[in-house]
């Protein structure tokens, strides 16, 4: 311990180190409160190394300039930067979830630069409110009496069940209290919005009856949540929509339905926006970056009456969106009005793709990176390591050391949709005589844009259900690096 303290000795001071031709030489880029606080965080990493493994003087040296190599570059690359998904998932809540349309940024280009009328209703020069066109929008695509937004869908829970419910009871199935990701508990945001949970039924079994019996002056709403990011087989029964709105309705309580994904068109087994209001519900409550396909928003639509109340609650501007949000959340919702709105909305687009549509997308982008001889079809669709076989498949022009063929994949939803359900795509498997699969993930990984792709049977993918053709080029760069 006491050779540990000789050696902190050895460390510069900050003026020292700042001062210092080596940092100056790597940090001369950035203003001197960045470099000041770059100095200290360097020197306290170095610090705790010391502490752990008691480096020597000389080591030290060599341990404050390869920190502040790494501090440098992290300051090159601090910001969020696009990636190339190649991991097959649509809602890769990691990556950002729903892709945006291009053209809305263009749109959205001078609320960058410029005031607006976001709170002034321009025909009386008097206050207006904010969310009046994204609700207006809202309320013809869905048919329903009147909407909110607020930032997330976590926070539309929260507002709602703190207006209708706060100090009172919330009857829920024991079987729908999910967790979502980040751990992030159905449970934990019914006691944040000031409710009491009352749990009914089993994990795997709730009856009508279950709610009923629950059912006493102090319960002010029926929450039904559903089951977005898993499933339940077997010896199981679930209480449906309609029933329990019958039920609320009878009893003269509210009935809330927390949709979460929000698909507005049928394409896979989840239950439909429109579906689900004309039940009769009083209210759900859904993402807007979900399978809508949009930005990050948490959308209320149902009953003028419930949802009035809500727009009254103090929370709603605690947790409202900017005005940069709501202007591309209005002009995305208007794709929806369009015919064509399955080809502008790239969430939809991906999930209607089909498993042919996705493989030929793999073979323009081989045709655009090879020279001929031109690939075998036969080989393309291998199911066998074509090393194993002619090399046949190899890239030609840089990489002609890694061979690849195209395999079957399952795409997944992702964002916590589309449970359990596969969604049929192709993906290009590489074989590198020297790179095993996780060095050649960071490989790609580690380029600028970054590529992520799977591991599948021990080998690296790019599944081309989530490769946008604009990202072709850039695949074709890094290919040419291998």
């Amino acid at each position: 311990m006491k050779e540990k303290q000789k050696n902190l000795k050895e460390l510069p001071s900050i003026n020292e180190f700042i001062n210092s031709e080596e940092f100056k030489n790597t940090f001369s880029h950035l203003p001197l409160k960045l470099q000041k606080h770059s100095a200290r965080k360097i020197l306290e990493l170095v610090r705790e190394q010391i502490l752990c493994i008691g480096d020597t003087p000389q080591c030290i040296k060599d341990v404050l300039c390869k920190k502040m190599q790494w501090f440098s570059q992290k300051w090159k690359d601090f910001n969020y930067s696009p990636v190339v998904n190649g991991t097959g998932v649509l809602l890769h809540t990691n990556l950002g979830r729903a892709l945006l349309p291009g053209p809305l940024w263009e749109k959205a280009k001078p609320f960058f630069e410029s005031y607006c009328d976001l709170e002034l209703d321009i025909e009386t020069g008097k206050r207006g409110e904010r969310h009046r066109y994204v609700e207006e929008i809202l309320c013809a695509l869905f048919h329903c009496e009147d909407a909110l937004v607020v930032n997330n869908n976590a926070a539309s829970v929260l507002v709602a069940l703190n207006t209708l419910a706060q100090e009172k009871e919330v009857i829920v199935s024991r079987g729908e209290l999910v967790e979502i990701g980040g751990s992030f508990r159905i449970p934990d945001v019914m006691k944040a919005s000031g409710v009491l949970l009352k749990e009914v039924g089993t994990t795997n079994k709730t009856k009508i009856s279950d709610y009923e019996k629950a059912i006493h002056s102090n319960t002010a709403l029926l929450l039904k949540v559903h089951q977005s990011n898993f499933k339940q087989s077997g010896f199981t029964h679930s209480v449906s929509l309609e029933s329990l709105v019958a039920l609320g309705k009878s009893k003269n309580i509210p009935v809330m339905f927390n949709l979460g994904s929000g698909q507005v068109v049928s394409y896979r087994e989840e239950p439909t926006v429109e579906q689900c209001l004309q039940t009769g519900v009083d209210i759900i409550s859904l993402s807007g970056d979900k399978l809508l396909g949009g930005p990050q928003a948490g959308i209320l639509l149902g009953s003028i009456k419930v949802i009035s109340q809500m727009k009254k609650n103090p929370l709603v501007r605690a947790l409202r969106m900017d005005k940069i949000g709501l202007f591309i959340l209005g002009e995305f919702l208007k794709l929806y009005c369009e015919d064509d709105f399955q080809e502008k909305i790239p969430t939809l687009k991906m999930l209607c793709e089909t498993g042919f549509q996705t493989k030929e997308k793999i073979e323009r982008f081989l045709k655009m990176i090879s020279s001929p001889p031109v690939i075998p079809r036969s080989h393309l669709s291998s199911r066998k390591c074509p090393r194993s076989e002619s090399g046949a498949g190899s890239a030609l022009s840089g990489i002609q050391s890694c061979d690849f063929k195209i395999i079957e994949t399952k795409a997944q939803g992702g964002g916590g949709s589309l449970p359990d359900e596969n969604i049929e795509s192709f993906g290009l498997m590489f074989f590198h005589p020297k790179l095993k699969a996780l060095d050649l993930a960071k490989f790609f990984r580690n380029k600028t844009p970054s590529i992520l792709g799977r591991i599948i049977q021990n080998h690296f993918v790019l599944d081309f259900k989530t490769i946008q053709e604009k990202d072709f080029e850039v695949i074709k760069n890094v290919f040419s690096k291998l």
